[in-house]
């Protein structure tokens, strides 16, 4: 179950890199952008909240911006309900803080975007080099662990020691290199019968 799990794992380490494989591509000259957002009118006034992941010249940035009070109506419903844009615009626009050593930047600002209106952003800037190195290191320990466990299978196989590869044939109880028994089934397991059902 254990192996299950971690291949699963892989698997879906292994998308998440060619994903980001793809949008370092697709974002080397423009900007993608999925914004979440939502307006709700409580008592107080309007809150409106967005959430923007962004792509753009190998830099992911993570957004999340409120304003409340009274905002001006734009025509989008006060619900609270999540809506999702998409938007690939030439440029970054305004979206990316000036990134700092390596790409990574951490931007939380609080001002008033108008008398009575004030607003917060927060932003996380990481290199897209570090999402792909992050993803892609599940898929190799996974694929490293898989070889190795067919070598050690072929290994035994061959009558040969299982953490070496030392030919055993001349010395079966132990192995002369790495000094490792061979780890060999019991030849009367307590679940096998050993005589004819009733």
């Amino acid at each position: 179950m254990r192996r299950l799990l971690l291949n699963l794992a892989a698997a879906v380490s292994l998308a998440l890199f060619g994903l980001g494989v793809a949008l370092w591509i697709r974002t080397a000259h423009d900007r993608y952008n999925v914004r979440f957002s939502r307006a709700t009118e409580p008592g107080a006034g309007r809150v409106w909240e967005c959430v923007d992941v962004s792509a753009h010249v190998g830099l992911l940035q993570v957004g999340r911006m409120v304003m409340r009070g009274q905002l001006p109506d734009d025509g989008a419903p006060r619900d609270g309900k999540w809506r999702v844009q998409t938007e690939l615009a030439p440029g970054s626009g305004d979206l990316f803080v000036a990134p700092r050593r390596l790409g990574f930047a951490y931007h939380d600002r609080a001002w008033d975007a108008r008398p009575g209106v004030p607003r917060r952003s927060t932003a996380v800037v990481v290199p897209l080099w570090f999402v792909l190195l992050l993803s892609a290191m599940l898929p190799m320990i996974s694929t490293r662990a898989a070889l190795r466990r067919r070598r050690r299978e072929r290994w035994l196989r061959q009558g040969r020691c299982a953490g070496c590869g030392y030919d055993l044939r001349g010395t079966p109880d132990r192995c002369p290199e790495c000094g490792m028994a061979p780890h060999e089934p019991p030849h009367n397991p307590t679940m096998q019968r050993t005589e004819p059902a009733v």
